[in-house]
């Protein structure tokens, strides 16, 4: 019996800690970085993303991430004038992405989060020549891997979110990488 009793005091000793580090942590956090757009077929397009503000927010309860992301690439403009000839063009992104993710623990200060997303991208854009504007905006979902890497400091963390959006908006196969530093502050 005192085997038993032995054996379980010192599982709980053990599972202490464990269960004070997978305690629920909500967390907001800026996001400042850059994506670019690439496409399967070169259709010489605009990119719609460089560089980029967003916000995060989420909650990880026994390491488990759900979140929501919000992102704003500037995107591009560009513009010509030449005899009789006037040319602009200009576009823009913005994503809303919820994420599920997981905390991976790698000692005390640091954290690998491995996330999948399903954003909702709105793309904005116009051309106009002589004139003569022509829209460009759209909807679509698109798939998003991705991983944040954290140095937490305390309650404050800051590191580098790398993030791979997959979408068929603009041409038959278009795929978008970004780097975005993160600061924020989990309670």
């Amino acid at each position: 019996m005192s085997a038993r009793l032995f054996v379980a005091v010192a599982l709980g000793l053990l599972a202490a800690p464990a269960r004070a580090e997978s305690k629920t942590e909500f967390t907001i956090a800026a996001l400042a970085g850059y994506a670019e757009e690439f496409h399967t077929l070169d259709t010489g397009a605009l990119n719609r993303y460089g560089y980029g503000l967003g916000a995060r927010a989420g909650v990880s309860t026994y390491d488990v991430y759900a979140g929501l992301a919000f992102i704003h690439g500037f995107g591009t403009h560009e513009s010509a004038t030449g005899p009789g000839v006037t040319y602009e063009a200009r576009y823009r992104t913005t994503l809303v992405a919820p994420e599920l993710g997981w905390d991976l623990r790698l000692g005390r200060w640091f954290r690998v989060r491995p996330y999948l997303s399903a954003a909702m991208r709105f793309a904005y854009g116009y051309t106009s020549v002589q004139g003569v504007t022509v829209d460009d905006n759209n909807t679509g979902i698109a798939a998003v891997p991705g991983t944040v890497a954290m140095v937490r400091l305390g309650d404050m963390f800051a590191g580098l979110d790398a993030r791979m959006m997959l979408t068929r908006v603009d041409a038959p196969r278009s795929w978008v990488p970004g780097v975005f530093a993160t600061v924020g502050w989990g309670f």
